[in-house]
């Protein structure tokens, strides 16, 4: 599922929580579970987004759509030796449209049953994940 005009994916939902998507964005708010993140950002930064989204709901606040903004600041490898291309540490810095500003550090790790694509079979990959979450 897409939620326009913000391009927000979503995984496998139920009818009932289909119908919340389109239900909280129409009162501007932003309905997380089975949020995969917005389709204009990279995976990594979806995943910057999505921990900060969280992380405003669990102070108490529902989110907006589309008030987010995602920056690489720095990206460093797991080791003493250069990372291959797309593994490693990156930070990100999210910003909140007048008010905050997040900075999200990410670690690759594997992970089992990941479905790359629809219809596509499960299998073992390196996957993106938020290790950390801190408002500068």
């Amino acid at each position: 599922m897409m939620l326009f005009p913000w391009a927000y994916f979503y995984g496998r939902l139920n009818s009932r929580a289909a119908q919340d998507v389109y239900s909280y964005a129409m009162q501007d708010k932003l309905f997380l579970p089975g949020n995969r993140g917005r389709g204009i950002f990279t995976s990594q930064q979806q995943v910057a987004e999505i921990a900060v989204l969280e992380k405003i709901f669990d102070q108490g606040e529902t989110p907006r759509p589309g008030v987010l903004t995602v920056a690489v600041t720095a990206t460093t490898a797991t080791s003493a030796e250069p990372a291959a291309q797309g593994q490693g540490v990156e930070k990100l810095l999210v910003s909140h449209r007048g008010w905050s500003r997040w900075l999200v550090t990410l670690e690759q790790q594997e992970a089992s049953g990941v479905i790359p694509s629809c219809g596509d079979q499960p299998k073992i990959a390196q996957v993106w994940v938020a290790i950390s979450v801190a408002r500068v």
